[in-house]
């Protein structure tokens, strides 16, 4: 028997919404109660626990997009676009991919901002005018760093096959210190013939903990295209990509930005961005290690099923299976970050468990009746994206407090805010 919608949210932030859009209550940063104090800005920045804090902020430079990586020393490493002309690539425009790092698990970070991959030459055919959008992943064996990114000086909407949006690869072999970058515009544009315009969706690449072909376990991405969503995966760590499925876009033919995880059983969950909530589905192996199979037919979550909810909005998240525990038994808790809206405000949690086979047979199955949300923002915030550390915290960079001067700059950038979360606090102590 489905449970039913009121009792499923009832100590969640969604009815905080609801009495908010009424004008009844302020929304709250927790799904405890309504009755919470909302905590400001400033003080969660100065936490001395290291949640909240501000790791770039939006008065100091115009940053957009999240990404962060756990090392295997332990050190996080923040990644952000620094967008010097306030609007994404294209045009020309100078943008530079940069990073902080953390010693402590987030509880401070590195001072000015470092560069990854600079751009800034003025030359809109060129692959270095511009570099944005980052996807990261740490391998977990070498600890080598792979970052895929736009780059260029030509926009998505703007480009085409013959002037493309540009993509580059960079790689680090020693936490961050230095890098090493190549277009790879070619090669990607190359698998799929039919394909006008793509780039990399930012923030994490997925890496798979069982199909291992080679010196390194598989790793998955997914691509926006003007057709929808086209997935990747390289067996050699990003050196060289490979179609996940047909030379089509398949997995969402109306989908946007997309993140990819693995689900318990080895196949590949899509979740891609929608107005209202998410485009799930499920890449079913025949052979793991040939990679072939197929995938399913995409499902909507959102109100109507008692899914993912973004209120008025559309807005790129991070999916991600983490390692839980209810009543001492092991279990595997699925997480989605979105803007619960309306529009792009309220970044949250929402969290379902995968306890059986049937849970995450089918999109269907994945899209319905997820337990609950954590509102992590109380304020306007879009972007996010979250791993699950070592000692199993919840490392959460999103984007928050949006800011133009509505005469200068057309717009919105954020300051780049990080949450160490517990799997107890997101699930309201269900879950820990």
């Amino acid at each position: 028997m489905m449970k039913s919608h009121d009792n499923m949210f009832s100590a969640s932030v969604c009815k905080a919404f609801l009495l908010s859009a009424m004008g009844v209550a302020l929304l709250v940063p927790s799904q405890v109660s309504a009755n919470v104090t909302v905590v400001p800005v400033e003080a969660r920045s100065a936490s001395v626990n290291g949640h909240g804090m501000t790791v770039f902020s939006n008065r100091d430079a115009q940053y957009r997009i999240p990404s962060i990586v756990e090392c295997k020393s332990g050190k996080l490493i923040a990644f952000t676009d620094h967008r010097y002309d306030n609007k994404d690539i294209g045009g020309g425009r100078h943008l530079d991919i940069v990073m902080k790092t953390s010693q402590d698990k987030g509880a401070t970070w590195s001072g000015p901002e470092q560069m990854v991959a600079k751009g800034g030459n003025g030359v809109a055919t060129s692959f270095d005018c511009a570099h944005g959008d980052a996807a990261t992943v740490v391998d977990r064996k070498t600890g080598r760093i792979l970052l895929m990114c736009a780059s260029g000086g030509i926009g998505y909407w703007e480009s085409s096959r013959k002037k493309p949006i540009m993509m580059g690869r960079y790689y680090s072999d020693d936490e961050g210190k230095t890098w090493k970058g190549e277009e790879v515009t070619r090669q990607i544009y190359d698998l799929m013939p039919d394909m006008e315009s793509a780039f990399f969706t930012s923030g994490r690449i997925c890496q798979s903990k069982q199909i291992k072909v080679g010196k390194y376990y598989r790793v998955y991405t997914a691509l926006a295209t003007r057709q929808g969503n086209r997935i990747l995966y390289s067996d050699d760590f990003g050196k060289t990509w490979a179609v996940l499925g047909k030379n089509v876009a398949e997995s969402a033919p109306r989908g946007d930005e997309a993140k990819i995880e693995e689900l318990p059983n080895g196949n590949v969950l899509l979740s891609s961005r929608v107005m209202g909530g998410r485009f799930f589905n499920v890449y079913s192996y025949a052979d793991k290690k040939s990679a072939t199979g197929s995938w399913g037919k995409v499902a909507m979550s959102g109100a109507a099923n008692h899914g993912v909810v973004a209120k008025k909005n559309a807005c790129n998240g991070e999916v991600l299976l983490v390692n839980a525990k209810k009543n001492d038994k092991k279990v595997k808790l699925l997480l989605q970050s979105v803007p619960c809206g309306p529009n792009r405000v309220n970044v949250g949690i929402y969290y379902k468990a995968l306890n059986s086979p049937a849970d995450y047979a089918t999109p269907e199955a994945i899209a319905k009746d997820w337990e609950g949300c954590y509102q992590v923002s109380d304020t306007t915030s879009a972007y996010s994206t979250m791993v699950q550390g070592k000692d199993g915290s919840i490392f959460f960079l999103l984007e928050e407090n949006a800011f133009r001067h509505p005469e200068t700059e057309p717009d919105d950038y954020y300051d780049i805010r990080f949450d160490k979360l517990s799997i107890g606090q997101i699930t309201n102590g269900q879950y820990k």
